[in-house]
């Protein structure tokens, strides 16, 4: 995992790399993705975070997964949902996070909800994640 701070710019690039990595992508403002990253979440990677999302998460699960980016810029938050179709909550895999802006501090990170499937518990998968959303977000 590269942890060196950097300078990034989210483009219409990113947008097709989300969409193509199956992420339907949500909001009921009138402006677009790219341009509500680079002035509510400058220099943060979602793509990356995406990327690593889904290396570590889709191989836990045979099951269909449903993707979802929703953003909002009043307030301005960011949300990712991510859940297979579970029938039995040993089997469940859902990962959702909420990042805003607050008056406290600039960005914050709601962890809404996790969890992963049984065999995959305590392996070490959400820390590295966490690990690397964190910094993707506030050391960049």
């Amino acid at each position: 995992m590269d942890l060196r701070p950097s300078n990034y710019t989210f483009t219409i690039n990113d947008t097709h790399r989300i969409i193509n990595l199956g992420y339907l992508i949500k909001h009921s403002c009138s402006i677009s993705l790219e341009e509500f990253m680079a002035y509510e979440f400058p220099n943060f990677d979602l793509c990356t975070l995406l990327k690593e999302l889904e290396a570590s998460f889709s191989i836990t699960t045979p099951l269909p997964i449903k993707r979802e980016i929703i953003f909002d810029n009043k307030p301005p938050e960011l949300q990712i949902n991510y859940r297979n179709s579970f029938s039995e909550i040993q089997e469940a895999l859902v990962f959702n996070r909420k990042f805003y802006k607050s008056k406290i501090a600039n960005i914050e990170v709601e962890h809404q909800y996790c969890v992963l499937p049984h065999n995959y518990q305590g392996k070490g998968i959400l820390s590295s994640l966490t690990l690397r959303s964190y910094y993707l977000l506030f050391c960049s």
